[in-house]
């Protein structure tokens, strides 16, 4: 994502960064269920490249889901996506204090609070899933109990 503006007051950050038109992959799934591997192929090749640079540099994501990945334009075609709302952890830190994380897509590590990078290899392969499969991996009436399905692998 270009960042082409940045601010900042006594309270808040200011980023004005590209438009994308796209909106969420998280919204392409609601309208379309379950993909082909040929439709998702493309789509885990570019999150996996993210992923692997990231991590590379010491960087891990922290909260990868669909939610968080923006499609560049609505064309369905060619698909560019683009990862943003980075928690931005270095993998030489561990935070232990967790923020409200989507139980659908948190590894069993991080609810543990002893985890690495693998965390976000863990939740690509969630998305992997439910692009495939048009449904969450575990399930639960609450979060608890999805939480609990996860913490079992």
């Amino acid at each position: 994502m270009h960042i082409y503006e940045f601010y900042e007051d006594k309270a808040n950050y200011y980023i004005v960064s590209e438009l994308y038109k796209g909106g969420e992959l998280f919204d392409m799934i609601t309208e379309k269920g379950a993909f082909n591997e040929a439709e998702v192929a493309p789509l885990m090749h570019q999150l996996m490249s993210a992923i692997c640079y990231c991590h590379q540099n010491k960087i891990i994501h922290l909260d990868l889901k669909p939610e968080n990945i923006l499609l560049e334009e609505k064309n369905r075609e060619n698909l560019v996506i683009k990862l943003i709302d980075w928690v931005v952890l270095d993998i030489s830190q561990n935070i232990k204090k967790c923020q409200k994380w989507n139980p659908y897509y948190i590894a069993p590590e991080v609810l543990n609070e002893v985890y690495d990078e693998k965390c976000d290899i863990w939740s690509a392969g969630v998305i992997f899933y439910i692009l495939l499969c048009g449904y969450p991996t575990f399930n639960g009436e609450i979060d608890k109990e999805i939480m609990e399905a996860v913490k079992k692998g």
